[in-house]
């Protein structure tokens, strides 16, 4: 009787032999002593043989960082209209021109970053946070979820201590929320169970904490952290240490509307904690690293979302957050949650974004909005690795929609040099080898030319406002 190791012994050298034979230039099947034996045939898919010379181009040229002259005396960094060359211009721009005038003359702006897996980790966000900061004086990271989505690192280190659970409006929601208030990063954390009647736990007190700790290369001297909430029925203490030192106790008084609880933070501090106790939790939808004055981007990226979740938020609670912000330009990034499907007409998913875009116009009618396109997408086929199929309807159902709804709109796909740029810049080290997502460097540079795209027409609107200015005196 053979022992199992004599079978899979004896099973293995059968393979191998087989393997061996698909692999060498001998025919699919001969002849040996009457009988007829076939040899499996084993394709090897090629590894990356499609290039794209543009994508080359566009990574060797995109090399110098973007200047900006000093004031001599002043910290505040002027417009400098010489400026690299761009490599994909905004289109619709006159649509940003809103933005422009804010950005130009009211004191304390948040900029809203929406987008999928794209942006996770801070990624694009603040190289665009970094450069608008220096031009306009500002320290501080904005919104950020206080909750370490899948492991990934946020603009700020946050670590829990807690029963903390996370809800979010796209993906898998859960079915205990009845309601549609999930704050303006579409998702909120709480450290207490939901309870859907009006009195909740009477019994409980539940403890939990926040802390906040600086990252390297990142601005630290913000002066307020502000704790966004609502839905409470309880009230719930909150105090706040300084590097273990305790600062301030403040109360979280019951409500159901959107409330802002802001703590001054007058020194340097290397980690911050936040602790919590009380009979229920309040739906925490952000905490804000931040200034009274400047500008702020907030990174708000959505793993699995296609962008089209914002028309399953209250409107009122939209519109008053965004108010209460300042918002005065939200990003649009999403896309590559759409390319699997690989259609052949994309209509729907134009007139589905158009929808978006103008739910959040009615929300934020004082803001602009980019839409920033789709990146390239690659698979392996026997030809090599190549574009998805999909990804350039995909482009132009999104130029579309922007154009429809009067938003500005940034060719992403392009910018990495269309057609098969991917495995390009897989091989150069600017993208991963799931051949959808950017490194860090990858990201990095793509950032830059958004950057270039956008500046260049600021500084374009700041001529054409200073030709308006001197035809009117």
């Amino acid at each position: 009787m053979f022992k199992p190791h004599h079978t899979l012994l004896y099973l293995l050298i059968i393979f191998i032999f087989f393997l061996t034979l698909s692999l060498l230039p001998i025919p699919d099947s001969f002849r040996m002593a009457g009988f007829l034996i076939k040899i499996p045939q084993i394709t090897l898919k090629p590894t990356i043989t499609t290039t794209s010379a543009a994508a080359e181009k566009i990574i060797n040229q995109v090399s110098k960082e973007v200047s900006v002259k000093k004031d001599k005396g002043s910290s505040q960094l002027l417009l400098n209209d010489t400026i690299m060359p761009v490599q994909i211009p905004l289109s619709f721009a006159e649509n940003i021109y809103p933005f422009f005038a804010s950005f130009q003359t009211e004191s304390y702006i948040h900029v809203l970053h929406y987008g999928d897996s794209q942006i996770e980790g801070d990624r694009i966000t603040s190289y665009l946070r970094q450069q608008f900061q220096q031009i306009k004086p500002s320290c501080g990271e904005g919104l950020i979820i206080p909750y370490k989505v899948n492991q990934i690192s946020q603009s700020i280190n946050i670590s829990t201590e807690g029963n903390w659970k996370r809800y979010t409006i796209f993906g898998n929601q859960n079915k205990a929320i009845k309601h549609n208030q999930y704050g303006p990063l579409l998702q909120f954390v709480r450290f207490a169970p939901i309870f859907n009647d009006s009195a909740g736990n009477d019994s409980i007190i539940y403890e939990a904490s926040i802390v906040a700790k600086k990252t390297n290369n990142r601005c630290d001297k913000y002066e307020k952290i502000k704790i966004w909430y609502g839905n409470l029925k309880k009230p719930v203490l909150v105090q706040l240490y300084i590097d273990n030192d305790f600062v301030e106790m403040k109360s979280l008084n019951p409500t159901l509307t959107t409330q802002v609880a802001c703590f001054d933070i007058e020194q340097k501090a290397e980690k911050i904690t936040i602790e919590f106790v009380g009979k229920d939790s309040p739906d925490i939808y952000a905490l804000s690293f931040e200034n009274d004055k400047g500008i702020f981007f907030d990174n708000i990226p959505m793993r699995g979302s296609s962008g089209t979740d914002f028309t399953k938020i209250s409107y009122s609670q939209l519109y008053n957050a965004f108010k209460m912000l300042n918002v005065k330009l939200i990003i649009y990034q999403f896309g590559i949650n759409v390319a699997p499907n690989n259609l052949n007409d994309y209509t729907f998913y134009e007139n589905w974004l158009v929808s978006q875009l103008q739910y959040l116009k009615r929300s934020c009618p004082e803001a602009s909005i980019l839409v920033v396109g789709i990146s390239d997408m690659s698979v392996n086929t026997d030809s090599g690795i190549v574009s998805l199929p999909s990804i350039e309807k995909i482009r132009d159902a999104q130029r579309r929609a922007a154009q429809r709804a009067k938003c500005a709109f940034w060719d992403t796909y392009a910018a990495m040099g269309g057609k098969h740029s991917m495995a390009t810049w897989v091989k150069a080290g600017l993208a991963s080898k799931d051949f959808t997502h950017f490194s860090s460097s990858g990201a990095q540079l793509i950032s830059k030319m958004l950057y270039q795209a956008i500046y260049y027409e600021l500084v374009n609107y700041q001529k054409q406002s200073h030709k308006i200015s001197l035809n009117n005196l």
